[in-house]
C-alpha cells in the first residue's frame, strides 16, 4: 500500500533571510548586485511556452510552483507555494495545502484558485501541455475547495506525484489571454505580475541583459542579493575575459580547459562536476509527419527514417575523442537517456553496441543495404546514392560546434556526404518543428524524475517537444505502464525496457553526460553553497541566493546602481519638463499663427 503525507525534508527555507516574507519590508535591502554570465539566449519568460535552458533558469526567479526542487537531491521535491500535501492510500487523490498570506507582486492574494486555474489550463491542452502535461497524466480534475487547498482527482495512480513543479500563474491576469492570444501575454518589466523572489526590472525578448530586483513579498523572505543581472554573451572566450576582469561574478559557460586556467587566479573558485540530469546526443528525424493526418512533413533524408540505418551508427562516433577534443575533458560516459542522477533507473547497453567501432558500423550499414559504390559513397537500399545529410547545431555553443565537426568527419569516413547547418537555438527549434532537417547535435536536461525526459519520446509529443518525431506504440504502452506503477522496483524495470526500445530504434544516439564547469569570484560574494552533490552547482536554484552575502565591492555596485537610477529619473524629469516647455511654446506659436492667418 502506498501512502505519503506532509512535506519533504531537506528544502532550504530561507529562514536566515534579512526579512520575514510576505508582509515584511516593502523595499529591498542594501544587499549587493550579483552578475551571472551565460552563453546563448532566452526565448521567452512565459512559463507555458519556453523551450531553451536559459529561460528555464530565469523563470524560477519570477514564478513559484506548488513544490520546488530540493537543494540536496536531484530526485526529490520540497515545499513551494504548498507547505505540505497528502496522497490518498489508493493514489487517486492528491491534496496540496498552500501557505497562508501568499500574494502576487501587484498586491493581490495568491490562492488555490490561481493554482487550480493554471493546472486546469495545462490539463486542457494547448500551450503548456507539451512542457508540463506529463505531471498531470491520469489527473481528471483540479479543484480549489477553499483558498488554501488544491485537490487533484485521478483516474489512475501517478508515479510522479506529488511533485508539481508547474509554475503557477496569476488567474486575474492570465485568464484574459486565451491560447490564440497567448503571445500578447505581458512579459515586460512594468507589466509582468509574478510571485517569485525577484521582480523583473529590465529585459525582454532578444535581450542580452535581464535584471532582477529582490522582492520581499515572496514566501522565502527577502533575498540578501538585492539585484541579479543575467548577461548573455555570444562566446565562451568573451565570458572568460569578463570573469577575469570582474565584470561578472559567476558563470557556468566555461569549458574544462578554461576552468583549469581560472583555478590559479586569486579570488577565483573554478571546478567541474557531473551534470546529473543532462545528456548530449546525435538526434535524427525519425519521421516528421502531421500527427493528425499522418501526411509527411518537411524534407528528411530517406536514410534517417530507417531504424536500421540509425542503429548502425551507434558505434560510429567516438565518445572519448568527443570528450577530449570538443569538451576539453568535460564529457563523461553515458549511452542512454537516463543520466547518472537516477542510477537505479539506468539501463546499461551492451558493450558491443556502444563502444567506438567504425568497422562494426560499416558492417551493419552493409547488412542494412547501405553499401559503398565504386566512388566510395554509400547507397540507399534501392541502389541510389544517399543524398547529402544535414546535421543542425546551435551556433552559439562552441563545444557543440566542435562535436558536430567530429561527427561530420566520422560520417565522411563511412562514405557519406554531410554538411553542418549552424544556426541560432530559436532557428534550430523552428527547423526541427518544420521537419526540414536530417540530424542534429543537441542535449537535454531535466531535474526531478526520468518521466520528464521519457515523455518527449512519446507519439503525442510530435510537433510539440519532440525533436526526433519518434513514434512507437510499444514505447507508448510502456510509458503509460510506468506512469501508473507505484511500486518503485516494478517501475524501474519498465523504464529499463523503454531504454532498450530506444536503443534498438535509435531516434537518439546518446554520446555522453556533460560535465558542468563553473567559476565564481570569492572576493565579491561569500556563502556559495553547492546543490545536489559535493562541489556541485552553486547557482542551481534560487534558494542558493539566500546563502550569499555581499562583500563591500558588491554592495557598492548597488549604491552605484541606485545613484545611476536616481540620476536617470532626474535627467528624464528635466528632459520631460524641457520637452513640455518646448511643446507649449510650439503650441502657442501655432495658435498665434493660426489666429493671425484667420484674421487675414
Amino acid at each position: 500500500m502506498f501512502t505519503t503525507s506532509t512535506a519533504v525534508s531537506g528544502h532550504r527555507s530561507g529562514t536566515d533571510a534579512v526579512a520575514s516574507g510576505p508582509g515584511g519590508a516593502d523595499t529591498p535591502g542594501a544587499g549587493g548586485k550579483l552578475t551571472v554570465g551565460a552563453v546563448g539566449e532566452v526565448d521567452t519568460l512565459n512559463p507555458l511556452t519556453y523551450i531553451l535552458a536559459n529561460s528555464y533558469a530565469l523563470i524560477p526567479y519570477l514564478f513559484e510552483a506548488l513544490t520546488s526542487p530540493s537543494h540536496d537531491s536531484l530526485a526529490e521535491q520540497g515545499p513551494g507555494l504548498a507547505e505540505s500535501w497528502d496522497v490518498a492510500a489508493d493514489g487517486l487523490t492528491v491534496t496540496y495545502h498552500m501557505r497562508p498570506g501568499l500574494k502576487w507582486s501587484d498586491g493581490k492574494p495568491l490562492t488555490s484558485a490561481d493554482a487550480a486555474y493554471t493546472l486546469g489550463r495545462v490539463l486542457e491542452g494547448g500551450p503548456g501541455n507539451s512542457t508540463w502535461g506529463n505531471y498531470l497524466d491520469n489527473v481528471k480534475s483540479v479543484e480549489a475547495p477553499d483558498d488554501s487547498t488544491v485537490e487533484l482527482s485521478l483516474g489512475a495512480p501517478s508515479a510522479t506525484l506529488p511533485k508539481m513543479p508547474i509554475p503557477i500563474l496569476p488567474k486575474h491576469i492570465f485568464e484574459h489571454y486565451p491560447d490564440d492570444r497567448l503571445d500578447q501575454y505581458p512579459l515586460g518589466p512594468k507589466s509582468l505580475v509574478t510571485s517569485g523572489p525577484y521582480r523583473l526590472l529590465e529585459g525582454g525578448s532578444g535581450s542580452s541583459l535581464y535584471r532582477f530586483e529582490a522582492w520581499p513579498g515572496n514566501w522565502r523572505g527577502l533575498s540578501p542579493v538585492t539585484y541579479v543581472d543575467w548577461r548573455f554573451f555570444k562566446a565562451q572566450d568573451t565570458i572568460m575575459q569578463a570573469i577575469r576582469k570582474g565584470e561578472i561574478d559567476y558563470t557556468s559557460s566555461v569549458n574544462a580547459l578554461q576552468v583549469r586556467k581560472l583555478k590559479s587566479r586569486q579570488h577565483m573558485v573554478a571546478n567541474q562536476f557531473p551534470l546529473l540530469g543532462n545528456f548530449v546526443e546525435v538526434g535524427f528525424n525519425s519521421g516528421s509527419a502531421d500527427p493528425k493526418t499522418g501526411d509527411p512533413l518537411g524534407d528528411p533524408n530517406p536514410a534517417v527514417l530507417d531504424p536500421k540505418f540509425r542503429f548502425a551508427l551507434s558505434t560510429a562516433f567516438d565518445p572519448a575523442e568527443l570528450s577530449h577534443k570538443a569538451f576539453k575533458g568535460g564529457l563523461s560516459p553515458l549511452r542512454t537517456i537516463v543520466p547518472d542522477g537516477f542510477p537505479d533507473f539506468q539501463w546499461k547497453p551492451p558493450a558491443d553496441g556502444t563502444t567506438y567501432d567504425p568497422k562494426l558500423a560499416a558492417k551493419r550499414l552493409d547488412e542494412a543495404g547501405y553499401k559503398l559504390n565504386a566512388d566510395g559513397r554509400r547507397t540507399l537500399p534501392n541502389g541510389r546514392s544517399v543524398p547529402r545529410l544535414r546535421i543542425a547545431v546551435d551556433a552559439s555553443d562552441q563545444s557543440s560546434l566542435l562535436a558536430t565537426r567530429l561527427v561530420r568527419e566520422w560520417m565522411q569516413n563511412l562514405g557519406f556526404d554531410i554538411k553542418i547547418d549552424a544556426m541560432t537555438a530559436d532557428k534550430l527549434t523552428d527547423e526541427i518543428l518544420s521537419g526540414n532537417y536530417d540530424m542534429f547535435w543537441w542535449g537535454w536536461g531535466f531535474s526531478d524524475d526520468p518521466d520528464a525526459m521519457l515523455v518527449y519520446l512519446t507519439c503525442d509529443q510530435r510537433s510539440l517537444q519532440s525533436d526526433s518525431w519518434y513514434c512507437s506504440k510499444e514505447y507508448d504502452d510502456l510509458y503509460t505502464e510506468q506512469k501508473n506503477e507505484l511500486d518503485h522496483d516494478k517501475r524501474v524495470e519498465i523504464v529499463k525496457k523503454m531504454q532498450q526500445v530506444l536503443y534498438r530504434d535509435a531516434p537518439y544516439i546518446v554520446m555522453g553526460q556533460p560535465m558542468a564547469q563553473q567559476a565564481y569570484r570569492s572576493d565579491r560574494w561569500t556563502g556559495w553553497t553547492s546543490a545536489f552533490q559535493p562541489g556541485g552547482d552553486v547557482m542551481a536554484d534560487v534558494t542558493s541566493l539566500y546563502s550569499l552575502r555581499p562583500t563591500d565591492g558588491a554592495a557598492q555596485d548597488v549604491g552605484a546602481d541606485r545613484t545611476a537610477r536616481t540620476a536617470t529619473v532626474v535627467y528624464r524629469s528635466l528632459a520631460t519638463l524641457i520637452v513640455v516647455w518646448l511643446l507649449g511654446r510650439f503650441a502657442v506659436a501655432r495658435w498665434r499663427r493660426a489666429t493671425a492667418e484667420e484674421r487675414e
